[in-house]
């Protein structure tokens, strides 16, 4: 049995008793953290709407519902829509190890093809979310090539393959069935790291994969067969995209008994993971040394090739055009940590990116290159402030907060999702915000999932 079929059998087989509570734990937490992220983009991405207006304007059977907007579409725009609202913020939760957004990928798809059949209950949903999270996480972990080495943004090649897995499993396909949805959205895939600076992609690409997902498994559902080698085929994935550096333990080593969904980590800030560690040691020494940002004077870090290519080249990381472009900005989002102690969703707006305060303090920043830093590492922040008044101080976070050995203090998510809610599209209740909550977070006692939809 080749590695695909073996996958396939998995994938298949998992049910929801299967599965660790660390999973179901997980699962349920992630479903709170990017529906909360998802109705903020309904009105703090302009490419969202654009693409909700498009969308509406192309029509079609009323599916599946549009986060935060409201309308019903064919389940595979919904889950295109619903995708890009995930990610335009960089706020969504994310798997370190794998370096990949695995929910952006999969709710979406999941939840469109659940509505779309119709009285998909709650643990149906989380056993699609767990295994297919799990999956998109683990074929990124295999690669043993760095994230700029290869020339692909990973979330959106690692997408369409959690996108068709969560999707399959909701319509309770066979390992035939789930290796030719798979297959087809292996064929479909794509993602270029070209898309990543100044494009509108870099924050939509989710949008993509979980639509590739959805039609995937559709078209599986009729009949359709896809290439059974997707993975180690001569031209399959690791071999075509990664050249064949790959470690196949990574994919299997416990596969379909432990999860990766549990491993998630959840975001305090909107911006690039790898910011994080970095942000949280220089707010620590603001607040520590009861700093403004008017008394640093300079500030160093040490970073990786990754860590590097935030801070390159100077002119586009000092100015950044967009929100997106301020979030991948190591100089940036040390200005902010410096002239707010905190970075929120209102940073960076249009207006809030052109803050002189910010810009100036952004300046203040220089990197050096550890090239004994793998690139592939989210790194520990080590971050030096020096002051007008001659002192210094420095910081080294080894973990960012929300990752699973940082982990958020109770009720942070809750926190974080009630915040999300005022920015929706169309107003929540605290009320009713409660209630989501609570069904999400008892999503296994749920008859269906429309309720947990907003």
């Amino acid at each position: 049995m080749g590695i695909e079929e073996q996958i396939c059998a998995t994938l298949s087989q998992v049910r929801y008793e299967d599965l660790p509570e660390a999973a179901i734990r997980g699962v349920k937490s992630s479903i709170l953290d990017t529906i909360g992220v998802m109705l903020v983009s309904s009105t703090a991405s302009e490419d969202c709407i654009k693409m909700n207006e498009l969308a509406q304007e192309l029509g079609g059977r009323p599916e599946s519902t549009v986060i935060g907007f409201g309308d019903r579409l064919p389940a595979p725009m919904a889950a295109l829509i619903n995708g890009a609202l995930c990610h335009p913020l960089d706020y969504d939760d994310v798997h370190e190890g794998a370096k990949n957004h695995s929910t952006a990928q999969t709710l979406p798809a999941a939840l469109a093809m659940a509505q779309r059949k119709g009285k998909v209950n709650g643990r149906d949903l989380i056993t699609a979310l767990a295994v297919g999270g799990d999956f998109s996480c683990r074929i990124a972990m295999a690669v043993t090539a760095g994230p700029t080495e290869h020339g692909w943004l990973g979330s959106a090649v690692y997408g369409s393959f959690g996108a068709a897995a969560a999707a399959g499993k909701i319509l309770g396909f066979s390992p035939a069935q789930m290796s030719n949805a798979i297959g087809m959205a292996y064929a479909q895939t794509g993602g270029s790291r070209e898309m990543a600076e100044g494009t509108s992609l870099r924050g939509v690409r989710d949008g993509f994969t979980s639509k590739v997902g959805v039609m995937s498994a559709l078209l599986a559902e009729k009949g359709l067969t896809g290439p059974g080698r997707f993975l180690e085929g001569k031209a399959g994935l690791y071999n075509l995209y990664f050249r064949g550096k790959y470690n196949p333990e990574r994919l299997l080593h416990e596969f379909g008994k432990t999860f990766e969904v549990a491993n998630v980590s959840y975001k305090i800030w909107p911006a690039c993971r790898l910011t994080h560690t970095y942000v949280d040691a220089a707010i620590s020494i603001m607040k520590e040394q009861k700093l403004s940002y008017e008394d640093v004077k300079e500030v160093h870090i040490d970073v990786s090739q990754w860590g590097k290519d935030l801070s390159e080249p100077a002119e586009r990381r000092l100015i950044p055009k967009t929100g997106v472009e301020a979030g991948d900005s190591m100089q940036f989002t040390l200005g902010l940590a410096m002239v707010h102690q905190t970075v929120k969703i209102e940073h960076f707006t249009d207006t809030a990116i052109k803050d002189e305060r910010v810009l100036s303090s952004a300046k203040k920043v220089t990197h050096h290159f550890k090239p004994e830093l793998r690139a592939a590492d989210m790194t520990p922040g080590d971050v030096t402030i020096k002051t007008i008044h001659g002192g210094e101080f420095r910081k080294r976070v080894e973990f960012a907060p929300g990752s699973p050995q940082n982990p958020l203090k109770e009720g942070a998510l809750e926190e974080k999702f009630l915040d999300c809610l005022t920015y929706a599209a169309k107003p929540i209740s605290r009320q009713r915000a409660q209630q989501l909550i609570d069904n999400i977070m008892n999503l296994e006692k749920q008859e269906t999932v429309e309720s947990i939809i907003p």
